[in-house]
């Protein structure tokens, strides 16, 4: 269990739980670190829990060939998906990412001065804000899947940042439309030729 160091948050399923691939029901998260972040807590963290699963050797072996191997390492390169899929995944660029998740309910919580305060409102944690989180990571051999997973503890949020996903901010939605209207400026009627 460790302190992930700061990420942009994507795919932020923590307010309500979403079905896997088998239909089970987790909370999830995508961490997006971006490429200049110092991951080598987490590798040794991730290598330790495959040593201490499979052994040194065969924990070492599968992560270097893990093309044939298929052996699943939960830190991944986002360049490469955001140039295979830039359309759906262009977010990564630039980035290192991995997944995580759990079955049950984070505690979300942000920082006000130096206290710890916890966040009722989801639309105050979100994909696109800044975050920490404490996370686990496991050894699984699954159905033919083999590799290491990352368990979602709790989160941080650190700062606000444009939202990825989801439903905008009101404010932003309308601000343009606020900045035109003249101080008197009542509301208009419907052509009648659209009622007809």
């Amino acid at each position: 269990r460790l302190q992930t160091p700061l990420f942009r948050a994507s795919y932020a399923y923590v307010w309500e739980p979403v079905a896997d691939k088998k239909g089970i029901l987790k909370y999830r998260i995508l961490m997006m670190f971006p490429k200049t972040t110092d991951l080598t807590p987490l590798a040794e963290a991730a290598m330790n829990a495959a040593i201490n699963k499979w052994g040194k050797e065969r924990a070492q072996d599968m992560f270097a060939n893990r093309a044939e191997t298929g052996f699943k390492w939960p830190l991944r390169d986002g360049d490469v998906k955001a140039k295979a899929k830039p359309d759906k995944y262009g977010v990564l660029a630039g980035m290192n990412f991995c997944n995580a998740s759990s079955k049950e309910a984070p505690g979300i919580v942000q920082l006000e001065g130096n206290r710890v305060t916890r966040i009722m409102n989801p639309r105050d944690f979100y994909s696109g804000c800044w975050a920490v989180a404490t996370v686990n990571f496991f050894p699984f051999e699954v159905d033919g899947g083999i590799g290491v997973g990352v368990g979602l503890n709790n989160l941080c949020k650190m700062k606000d940042d444009e939202r990825l996903a989801g439903i905008p901010d009101a404010e932003d939605e309308f601000a343009e439309f606020a900045a035109q209207q003249a101080p008197d400026a009542g509301v208009g009627g419907t052509s009648a030729s659209f009622l007809d």
